[in-house]
């Protein structure tokens, strides 16, 4: 999830990353990054939400293709 933060750089005191992209017309425009802090909720969903998981502490790394 990301917070557009427009071309001003906001530091986060929650830990958030900030991301930083030009757009076409040479703008550089800035924006929290968010996603790293909800996966907590996101187990949370698949365990309650969905009944994927019995517990939290199945939930195990993705592995990733190359």
């Amino acid at each position: 999830m990301l917070a557009n933060t427009g071309q001003v750089i906001v530091r986060s005191h929650a830990g958030c990353c900030h991301v930083a992209w030009m757009d076409a017309d040479g703008t550089l425009t800035y924006a929290l990054e968010g996603s790293v802090f909800v996966t907590g909720a996101a187990i949370q969903w698949l365990r309650d939400g969905l009944g994927l998981l019995d517990h939290a502490g199945r939930a195990r790394p993705c592995p990733v293709g190359g």
